[in-house]
């Protein structure tokens, strides 16, 4: 059998535009500063079990922003899937919301501009 040669080159295909790499640099330093922030709860607020699991929280957002820095889809379904739970406290009780419930807001329409671009890219 003899192998056809493309015309691709492989790293061709894993460059990206300007404005998808702006997005997903966008969605990863939103991702930490988020997680940061979830994390930091454990020392301004009393220790108990909801600051707990907001906190474990922090640590899949950080986690996931590690996963950002990369090339891969998953990361960007996750943080956008994840940045909906922040959404829904932000249209439930507008006026109980805090700085990181915006910024997980932030999150979701950079991680999902991201993952739009990378998506019409591929094809």
């Amino acid at each position: 059998m003899v192998e056809q040669k493309s015309d691709v080159n492989p790293v061709e295909l894993q460059r990206r535009s300007p404005l998808q790499q702006a997005s997903r640099l966008a969605a990863m330093g939103a991702a930490l500063i988020v997680g940061m922030l979830h994390v930091s709860g454990l020392w301004y607020q009393a220790i108990d079990p909801s600051v707990l699991l907001d906190a474990g929280r922090g640590m899949v957002f950080i986690l996931l922003s590690l996963g950002l820095m990369g090339t891969a889809r998953l990361s960007l379904v996750l943080s956008v899937l994840l940045a909906l739970t922040g959404l829904v406290v932000l249209l439930s009780n507008p006026s109980e919301a805090r700085l990181v419930h915006w910024l997980e807001l932030f999150l979701l329409i950079s991680a999902s501009s991201a993952l739009t671009l990378q998506l019409a890219r591929s094809d």
